[in-house]
């Protein structure tokens, strides 16, 4: 198991009809900055069957603020 909320790909995969088509850190949305945040991940999930999903997590639309506010890290949304 990870030291982090994110579920094993393999747990997913074998808990339910889903497939994890990537999973990676996403370069570069940690900020700018001589202190820069960590960059973010990217997992896309193809729903094998119908089904109704939720996702809990922070700073989906408003974005970490950088320190002393020089900057901010990235948001990314999306759904296909």
């Amino acid at each position: 198991m990870t030291n982090s909320r994110l579920t094993d790909p393999e747990v997913l995969e074998w808990r339910f009809p889903v497939m994890l088509e990537s999973f990676g850190i996403r370069k570069g949305s940690g900020g700018a900055g001589k202190h820069k945040g960590g960059d973010g991940t990217v997992r896309r999930v193809r729903f094998l069957e119908e089904m109704t999903a939720s996702i809990l997590s922070n700073h989906r639309r408003v974005p970490v603020q950088g320190r002393w506010r020089r900057g901010t890290g990235q948001t990314w949304p999306q759904c296909d």
